[in-house]
């Protein structure tokens, strides 16, 4: 089941509050997209099937809708999951996009998380303030990370190992590198090169983001040094720079 509550209607574009509730660990029956969004997920696990694609979506992720495409989703944790909805009219959406957005689930980089909950932060605060302008700014971000998806997927194998460590970081973010290679079984060594090949997540890329209110069990795991929340990018680079 989906609680959906509207948080913002503009003209071309609205912003929803997601609650998915978790029950049944079947897969839902199809829902056909009859426009273009985008969908963050905040918090919670569950997975996607589209197009013939089965992705694992957690808090690092996000994926797309586009018009005609069907979906279903299936839980594989208690408690839900929440996201973001943005839904967008053809005429802003299509200038945005070069080709169809990817099916498959789009991991998202520190930065772009900030992004998002600062949007969702007004949203909720002071919704007649958010503009189609601010909306696109954030969509747009995640326009080239589609694009690395597209490029970064690998085989299967890898894609499960990683996926499994995934899981088990949302049941448990506390969990250690030495634990998620032995509940994969693989080496640490093996882990982290296949995360990061798999996710784009690395800590050099990960240094140029922002520590957000909430930051995601994937940095933490990863050691990600992270500044303070609102401090620039350009910021962050030379705090790496000086951490190196």
């Amino acid at each position: 089941m989906v609680m959906t509550q509207s948080l913002v209607e503009g003209d071309g574009f609205a912003v929803f509050d997601l609650r998915l509730d978790g029950a049944g660990r079947d897969w839902s029956p199809p829902e056909r997209a009859d426009g273009y969004g985008v969908v963050f997920v905040r918090s919670g696990c569950f997975r996607r099937l589209s197009e013939g694609i089965e992705s694992l979506l957690d808090a690092t992720s996000l994926y797309f809708a586009a018009p005609g495409r069907e979906q279903r989703v299936r839980h594989t944790h208690e408690g839900g999951a929440r996201c973001t909805s943005i839904t967008l009219a053809p005429e802003l959406a299509e200038p945005l996009f070069a080709e169809r957005p990817p099916a498959t689930a789009v991991f998202t980089p520190p930065f772009v998380d900030l992004e998002h909950r600062r949007l969702l932060a007004l949203a909720h605060r002071s919704p007649d303030d958010v503009d189609a302008s601010d909306v696109l700014a954030l969509v747009a971000t995640v326009v080239p990370e589609s694009g690395a998806a597209r490029r970064r997927r690998g085989s299967d194998a890898r894609r499960r190992i990683v996926d499994a460590v995934r899981e088990r970081l949302t049941a448990d973010p506390r969990t250690g590198l030495l634990t998620l290679a032995r509940h994969v079984s693989v080496s640490p060594y093996h882990l982290s090169r296949i995360f990061a090949a798999e996710t784009g997540q690395t800590r050099q890329s990960g240094a140029l983001g922002v520590q957000t209110i909430a930051p995601s069990s994937m940095n933490a795991w990863l050691k990600t040094p992270a500044p303070v929340a609102g401090t620039s990018r350009a910021a962050a680079r030379r705090s790496w720079s000086r951490r190196s």
